[in-house]
């Protein structure tokens, strides 16, 4: 989402699910927002449109990035 930012007031990320190759742009639904409790990068969680993804699938995906973070989970 260009010039989109983040409370931090750096570029807002996003973690792009469901997609198994590198890709520039993509276009899919924002399911979630990951919201960081102890600091100021939160994260949008985008997917194909065809796709949907429980919260603890979700969790599971981004736990490489987020198992340092306390966060939370919004629908």
């Amino acid at each position: 989402m260009p010039k989109t930012l983040a409370p931090d007031g750096g570029e807002l990320d996003a973690y792009l699910l469901g997609i198994k190759k590198p890709v520039k742009k993509a276009k899919g639904k924002c399911i979630a927002i990951i919201h960081r409790l102890n600091d100021d990068d939160d994260r949008i969680t985008i997917v194909p449109d065809d796709l949907d993804l429980s919260d603890e699938e979700i969790a599971k995906v981004v736990h490489f990035q987020e198992q340092w973070a306390k966060y939370k989970i919004i629908r």
